[in-house]
């Protein structure tokens, strides 16, 4: 077993060694965006075999997979429409999709109902590696069946025997990882949408709308602030995260949101947080925030939006599909929601409302 620190100067060796040994069938553990994962080749029976050893797991239960993007997905699952709409405004990020397996992996990972657990997380060094691979690793927790998740590779090797240490071929430690949940696993087969597990975020479908210009969007955005994100305001913080592409709509989403007091919003891609007083006796300050410029979670974390969630207070937050960086946010006292915008064509917009 062999255990590499990760360091600013080290990242190409660790990806490097990691891909050598799970092309060779090996097991190693490596940071993963919420705990400390144990990856093997997801195509392999000898691998696959190696992780249910080394955690104690019966066959049957099934083991998740991590792909390096969007496409890969179809490659070992089916995926309707809606399946992909929602797969979209999650994924990259803490949730393991449940789908209807295609058989491509490993059968060995697949429960006895015939699905696959299916992973892209937002971890840089994980993307970079993933995109390293020719073929998918599992993405389950570095733990022994029975034990909670670890976030920190000194608690886990005091949890290992020898034989099971003398499983692990690489530890890639990368010191003490946030405290968060694990991922949410959300179950999309036969058009249900069923909750699993409960990580840090789990999105209820509320509504649907339909936009044929921006004008149309802004008006949409009253309505859905008038009748969800008011009544909450007198009670507590409200955080939108408004995801889509680029140019889809989510700055006029919030501008239509600002002209109900008569404030002329931009996009803050620049300043990042435009704040306005509002001061009215429910809503006392509106933050338009856009995240688009920020690359890593330890600079939204740096921005300590936390400070913000003050009863009374709504946060719009532009590119919301960093969703794992919003923990502090969630523990506090703070109602979330996620406003999902899709381009259908000729101005046409489709928005989707949920609660988190």
């Amino acid at each position: 077993m062999k255990i590499i620190k990760l360091k600013k100067d080290n990242v190409n060796q660790i990806i490097k060694e990691a891909k050598k040994i799970l092309e060779k069938d090996g097991l190693v553990v490596f940071p993963f965006d919420t705990v400390y994962g144990l990856m093997a080749n997801a195509l392999s029976d000898k691998a696959v075999e190696k992780i249910y050893q080394f955690k104690g797991r019966r066959f049957g239960k099934g083991i998740s997979i991590a792909v390096k993007n969007k496409k890969e997905i179809e490659k070992f699952a089916f995926l309707n429409e809606k399946q992909r709409e929602l797969i979209n405004t999650l994924l990259p990020g803490p949730f393991t999709i449940v789908l209807k397996s295609k058989h491509k992996a490993s059968r060995l990972l697949e429960p006895e109902d015939g699905t696959i657990g299916i992973r892209i997380p937002r971890y840089p060094l994980l993307q970079k590696l993933t995109k390293n691979l020719p073929f998918p690793v599992t993405a389950t927790s570095a733990n022994l069946s029975g034990k909670g998740p670890h976030h920190q590779i000194e608690a886990f090797l005091k949890t290992l025997s020898g034989s099971k240490k003398l499983l692990l071929d690489l530890i890639v430690d990368a010191g003490k990882l946030p405290s968060r949940s694990p991922s949410t696993v959300i179950r999309l087969v036969d058009n249900q949408i069923d909750i699993l597990r409960q990580g840090t975020f789990n999105p209820r479908f509320i509504k649907s709308y339909s936009s044929s210009s921006p004008e149309e969007t802004k008006v949409i955005a009253q309505k859905i602030y008038q009748q969800f994100f008011l009544p909450s305001l007198s009670k507590t913080a409200v955080v939108v995260i408004l995801h889509g592409n680029l140019g889809v709509g989510k700055t006029v989403f919030a501008q239509g949101i600002g002209a109900l007091w008569k404030e002329q919003l931009i996009s803050p891609t620049f300043v990042l947080i435009d704040e306005r007083e509002i001061g009215n006796s429910v809503l006392k300050r509106l933050y338009h925030i856009d995240l688009y410029r920020l690359e890593s979670e330890k600079e939204i974390e740096d921005l300590q939006l936390e400070k913000f969630a003050k009863r009374g207070n709504l946060l719009l937050i532009e590119w919301g599909n960093k969703l794992s960086s919003f923990a502090k946010l969630k523990k506090q006292k703070t109602k979330f929601f996620l406003v999902k915008i899709k381009d259908k064509g000729k101005r046409k917009r489709k928005i989707f409302l949920y609660q988190i």
